[in-house]
């Protein structure tokens, strides 16, 4: 694929698209809003990207707390609802 323009900031490519600018790829996540709202339409179906939209970065496996595996197991659910409820 290739286009005109380029940048490494996601907002900035999410208003590129609802405002007509071009096709995007992006984390249907960050885009749900604007889908639900009919600012944009899905090109492709749900299950086309990438499964897991967010990733959790620890420095050491070790900083895998109970809290921080809490805080996992929330961001999981809380995306799936998301996604699903459109």
């Amino acid at each position: 694929m290739t286009g005109d323009l380029v940048s490494d900031d996601a907002d900035v490519v999410r208003r590129w698209a609802v405002t007509g600018r071009g096709i995007v790829y992006k984390s249907r996540i960050d885009l749900l809003p604007d889908i639900k709202a009919g600012r944009l339409l899905e090109l492709f179906p749900a299950a086309y990207g990438e499964s897991v939209p967010l990733n959790l970065v620890c420095a050491h496996r070790s900083l895998v707390t109970p809290a921080v595996q809490l805080l996992c197991d929330h961001l999981r659910v809380r995306c799936s609802d998301m996604i699903e409820g459109i």
